[in-house]
């Protein structure tokens, strides 16, 4: 198996920084409603502060895809408890849910951050 390195803070703050620098004005007024005041850099490092505390432990596998040099994402046995690939599209979906609570849209927003 390669090694691979983790993100850490800082890279994902400057990935978040140039995304939100490249956001429509309209996305970005959309969304801003529920950044509570802090900037999509702070938001896409939460959760990495939660995935060990209790009631967040269930999203430490959506940090990640576990995949063998010998498997590609179309033959690699997916967790059942989901994976970054699935968060994603998941978490995607919630932030312009608006049938959902702002608090609901505001975890979204943190982890599809986090993620990309």
């Amino acid at each position: 198996m390669s090694p691979t390195y983790t993100w850490e803070d800082c890279s994902h703050k400057v990935v978040s920084h140039i995304a939100d620098r490249h956001l429509h004005c309209a996305t970005k007024n959309a969304i801003k409603s529920f950044y509570e005041g802090k900037s999509l850099e702070d938001l896409s490092i939460w959760p990495d502060e939660i995935k060990a505390r209790q009631g967040w432990i269930y999203t430490r596998p959506w940090h990640y895809i576990s995949i063998d040099d010998n498997e590609t994402l179309s033959t690699v046995t997916r967790s059942s408890n989901g994976d970054a690939l699935k968060a994603l599209v998941i978490r995607y979906m919630k932030v312009g849910d608006r049938s959902i609570t702002n608090q609901n849209r505001w975890q979204a927003l943190n982890f599809f951050a986090h993620l990309t």
